[in-house]
């Protein structure tokens, strides 16, 4: 997004031409200021100054080049480029009062203008006369009509008024068009036709759109509230009260999805999938930084004494310092928006990118870090894939994150290449689970043997978006699309639910241990004791995090919890979850955080940003940086780590080990020449010197298809488990001495017209041999020789009994956490 400043006057309104590379707007006064895009800077090119009052409304006809305007002075212009000069024609309006709206029909051949004379003035261009005249919609306004917006048919008109009301009318004019066919809002059309009435709308209707069908209309009013009404529907109306100041413009992103600003000087985006279905998504907006936290107390304080003031900054935490007046259209056809512009009161205008986040089911909140340190990553504006991360050592396997799709072409399983009704997937905490979310319920799946996939549970709970199993327990928590604040957690082999929660916004993400149970919101995180679900600690005011970026060590003897410090860079707060404190800031990368892991014992954090070149591994809690990686050279012998993004390469790495003495156990020809790096690197600059220690993949997977979302873990042996988007589980074999490419060993298709459990491979050759090691589902059960350090008290196998009921104090047992755990919870204690 991008933020220009004109001046100090509010902008009123303004309005774009074809390419984008003009802009008209007003600032608030009889002036119509045209400004074209030089460089990084907006150069003023032209004055429109035959209004006398102030410019009320602006319209830009993209491909005729017109301009119409209309004014406080009740008169109206069309506006024509001819020979570099703006020339202006007067339009019989015929009102006695202020003009306040206007707008081109999608054809170009007529426009709207309404006024505080309760009626609108359809204008068309009589070409014998060669003059613009006008045709008077009266019926049933009882006052001014303040928005107006036209059908993809280019024959209905929506307005809204002061007087509580919005209508539909049918503006058609014979003598310039041919007589339109019937549409879901009526069939007769004559002129002034009223085809929808909905009263009393709550306040004052401040605007209207029309949906890129045309079927759905929604609007906004003084009362803080956003209405649809459906026309396929029966005209059935769908209102929101919002606890938020009032909109006053609102314009369709995509068939589903509204976007809507106002005095709150930031946008929101809603999402409307039929009747009774209107919810509120997100805040579009990115907080305004401030350098406050840069200045030493003796600095604030001289600020303050030279200010005369008991406070540094009344600025608004938002980019906008005032309320947003309008919003339009920059980029993209009607319903498939990729930009769009709001202009404000302070001045200001502000193009924003709009990135259609997708309703749960297809990847809101698919762009999750699941247990033990999942990354999760996506590719923007064609840059580097973010990465996603987890860090498994001998007996720990990595998490997984699913992307969402972000300008990646549709694959046979529908956009992006999503299998029909995947909504999420989800390993547990040691890889030995797998839980898939559909658009028809869930499913759990045993992960002990390569050749076989067993399913251990199916539910019928429907579009589902957000499935986590805490370890191998009965413990399952479930999020759906139906109700998305709402968290509810079940006792599957029961089938019952032992509690459910519900927050104000959206739920992006959910993450577990024994000790606690974390649910992530764009702008804040709650802690849960899941010992009996009660609330801990509400982290308010966190910064923007739209993808509910955000880890927690499965281990709760070190229960600490990553999140993203800052919206603008890569800034991670490790916050104690057992404490309830804030332990360390980490000044991770230049870009905004992309993706977070610990490893299994919270002693280590691996980060990435949304370049996703570079990864990162600090140590917890001092947060020293430990480790960098880069895509591509081997690295000294070590734990591993793996990465997956959008692309069609998993990156595995090694984690250097060190001896008592600081240096290598096993010497290499890999490690000799990055100690002689590492020695030449304190004579180069620090750019270079940091891209010399980068170590690289030791070993890649490469998936059979790129551009599908994709989750991964490692498990033990060790082996990569892959899910992609297109519903399969992908297996692949690594070579744990000499890394390499790894082999495709299984694929299972999750659901579809396949059995689930058959396996396929690939056939291709091992690229380096294999050493024979037992079977997976063998050495997963093997026990640890580490010790546990610490026991959790939590559930008996009695809980959950009754479905709803919080389990009391007395129905929880003294041991290990236990609901139906297979040999109850695997030991998770162990070094790396």
């Amino acid at each position: 997004m991008s933020l220009y400043s004109f001046g100090l006057e509010p902008l009123s309104c303004h309005a774009w031409n074809k390419d984008q590379t003009q802009l008209a707007v007003s600032p608030n006064n009889h002036v119509v200021a045209i400004y074209e895009k030089r460089g990084k800077e907006w150069i003023k090119i032209h004055e429109l100054t035959e209004h006398s009052g102030r410019i009320t409304g602006i319209d830009w006809a993209p491909e005729s080049n017109r301009i119409v305007t209309c004014a406080a002075d009740r008169n109206a212009y069309v506006w024509t480029l001819k020979e570099g000069v703006w020339k202006p024609t007067l339009v019989l309006v015929r009102i006695n009062r202020a003009a306040t709206c206007v707008k081109w029909s999608p054809l170009e051949n007529k426009f709207a203008l309404g006024s505080a004379a309760r009626l609108i003035s359809v204008c068309y261009f009589e070409k014998e006369n060669d003059w613009w005249l006008s045709k008077h919609i009266k019926k049933a306004i009882r006052s001014t009509v303040l928005c107006l917006d036209w059908h993809p048919n280019n024959i209905l008109l929506a307005a809204g008024s002061s007087d509580l009301d919005c209508r539909v009318f049918s503006a058609y004019i014979k003598d310039i068009e041919d007589k339109p066919g019937p549409t879901a809002w009526g069939a007769k059309m004559p002129f002034g036709e009223l085809l929808l009435e909905q009263k009393d709308c709550g306040g004052w209707v401040h605007s209207v759109a029309f949906s890129p069908s045309g079927d759905q209309l929604a609007l906004v009013t003084h009362s803080s509230g956003i209405m649809v009404v459906d026309a396929a529907q029966g005209k059935q109306p769908t209102q929101l009260t919002t606890d938020r100041l009032p909109m006053m413009s609102v314009l369709y992103a995509s068939p589903t999805e509204i976007v809507a600003a106002g005095h709150d000087c930031c946008p929101y985006q809603f999402s409307y999938k039929g009747p009774g279905s209107l919810e509120f998504v997100k805040k579009l907006d990115i907080p305004k930084q401030t350098s406050k936290g840069n200045l030493s107390a003796m600095q604030l304080f001289q600020n303050l004494d030279k200010r005369a003031t008991d406070d540094e900054s009344n600025d608004l935490n938002t980019l906008h310092q005032n309320s947003i007046t309008q919003l339009r259209v920059v980029s993209g056809e009607r319903g498939k928006i990729q930009k769009f512009s709001s202009v404000s009161l302070d001045g200001a205008m502000v193009i924003w990118d709009f990135k259609l986040f997708l309703p749960p089911i297809l990847g809101r909140s698919l762009f999750v870090e699941f247990p033990t340190g999942s990354v999760v990553g996506q590719n923007r504006e064609n840059r580097c894939s973010r990465p996603q991360a987890c860090d498994p050592g001998p007996r720990e396997s990595g998490g997984v994150g699913m992307e969402t799709a972000e300008g990646t072409a549709d694959g046979p399983g529908g956009p992006s290449g999503l299998a029909p009704g995947l909504g999420c997937a989800s390993f547990n905490q040691d890889s030995t689970s797998l839980a898939v979310g559909t658009s028809v319920g869930f499913k759990l799946y045993s992960l002990t043997s390569v050749e076989k996939l067993d399913g251990i549970h199916e539910s019928d709970s429907p579009d589902v978006y957000i499935v986590e199993r805490l370890f191998s327990s009965s413990l399952v928590v479930v999020v759906s699309t139906a109700t998305p604040t709402r968290m509810n957690v079940f006792h599957f082999k029961k089938g019952t639910e032992i509690c459910n929660y519900s927050y104000s916004h959206s739920i992006l993400a959910v993450r577990l241990n024994r000790q606690r149970l974390v649910v992530c919101l764009e702008e804040s995180i709650y802690i849960h004791n899941i010992k009996d679900m009660k609330l801990l600690k509400t982290l308010l005011n966190t910064p923007s995090n739209p993808s509910g970026l955000c880890a927690l060590s499965v281990n709760h003897s070190n229960s600490f919890l990553a999140h993203p410090g800052s919206a603008t860079v890569g800034e991670i707060v490790v916050y104690d979850a057992n404490n309830l404190s804030t332990v360390t800031m980490i000044p991770a990368h230049d870009s905004p955080l992309a993706a977070l892991a610990f490893n299994t014992l919270g002693t280590k954090l691996a980060s990435a940003s949304e370049r996703g070149t570079v990864i990162r591994v600090f140590s917890v809690p001092d947060g020293q940086r430990l480790l960098e990686f880069r895509r591509g050279m081997k690295s000294p012998d070590g734990q591993f780590l793996c990465t997956s993004s959008n692309t069609e390469t998993v990156h595995i790495f090694k984690l250097e080990q060190l001896g008592t003495t600081g240096e290598e156990v096993s010497p290499t020809w890999t490690a000799y020449v990055g100690k002689m790096f590492s020695a030449a690197s304190s004579y180069l600059p620090t750019q270079v010197s940091g891209m010399m220690s980068q170590d690289r993949a030791f070993a890649t997977a490469h998936l059979l298809a790129s551009g599908r979302r994709n989750i991964c873990t490692l498990a033990k042996l060790p082996r990569l488990l892959v899910v992609s988007a297109d519903g399969h589980l992908l297996i692949y074999n690594v070579d744990p001495q000499d890394g390499g490419e790894c082999r495709l060993a299984h694929k299972h298709r999750l659901f579809g017209c396949e059995e689930d459990g058959e396996a396929e491979s690939d056939g291709s050759p091992l690229s380096v041999p294999v050493p024979a090691c037992p079977s997976y589902a063998a050495t997963a059960a093997l026990p640890t020789t580490l010790p546990v350090t610490a026991t959790l008290t939590g559930y008996s196998e009695d809980g959950g009994a009754k479905k709803g009921e919080v389990i009391p104090e007395h129905e929880f047992a003294a041991g290990p956490v236990c609901l139906d755990d297979e040999n109850e919870f695997p030991p998770v204690s162990i070094h790396l």
